[in-house]
């Protein structure tokens, strides 16, 4: 009884405090809370987000060390210690590869997100991580394998990835859409499978000269052209760089 009395008082104590707030103009509880979930979904929620991106990464990067610090040995015991810490090098090194993979499909799918492009971010880098577990699967397997078939394989298969983004438009100026975005998810392919392989730094300079060549080539033809960028519409602009 008593314990109820007490509940009582509390809830009459908030639902005062609420009806005095209501009573000075100040919203509820309940429409703050829908207020800041409405905020965090607008463009000022996008640091959060990223913030939340970033430190999935960064977990997914030192997980491994994480193992390595806690010293677990599992059931191997002292004699075998070495086949763990073997293991751990394997797992890192894994992981280092597939980590510059990510990065390279997330910036080529940042660059075909901020020219709205039906492959966007989720897509190139989705891409770039299969291609890079399939060449990692060959890689380190235990039965072994030929990486160069993985690599065959990993690039016929993008190609259907690749068709479903190209279509034809109705107009006569842009009679087909999307092949320079096909061609983005077959180089995020390609860069998996680099980044995949231990060529880190080319796969990252490889992914610096895509995104370069996607954002000055539509200049360039401009300027190849004899026209100016002022002078062409913004449909033309984005016809050139679909």
């Amino acid at each position: 009884m008593a314990s109820d009395g007490a509940a009582k008082k509390v809830a009459a104590g908030a639902g005062a405090e609420i009806a005095a707030g209501a009573a000075a103009g100040a919203p509820p509880p309940a429409v703050i809370s829908r207020r800041i979930k409405r905020l965090l979904k607008t463009d000022l929620g996008r640091p959060a987000r990223i913030a939340r991106s970033f430190v999935s990464l960064l977990l997914l990067w030192t997980w491994p060390w994480v193992v390595d610090v806690l010293r677990v040995q599992l059931t191997f015991g002292t004699a075998h210690a070495h086949l763990f810490r073997e293991q751990l090098l394997l797992v890192r090194l894994m992981s280092f590869r597939l980590l510059v993979a990510t990065t390279c499909g997330t910036i080529i799918g940042l660059e075909r997100k901020s020219a709205d492009r039906p492959a966007g971010l989720r897509s190139m880098t989705l891409v770039a991580v299969g291609s890079a577990l399939y060449t990692l699967a060959v890689i380190f397997g235990t039965h072994g394998g030929d990486p160069g078939r993985a690599a065959a394989q990993v690039c016929t298969g993008v190609g259907f990835i690749g068709a479903g983004v190209i279509w034809k438009g109705s107009g006569s100026q842009v009679p087909v859409r999307g092949v320079t975005t096909a061609c983005a998810v077959w180089v995020s392919a390609a860069l998996g499978v680099v980044a995949a392989s231990g060529l880190s730094v080319f796969a990252l300079y490889a992914c610096g000269l895509t995104v370069s060549v996607l954002r000055v080539s539509r200049w360039l033809s401009f300027i190849v052209g004899g026209a100016s960028a002022a002078s062409v519409p913004r449909d033309a602009s984005a016809a050139e760089c679909a």
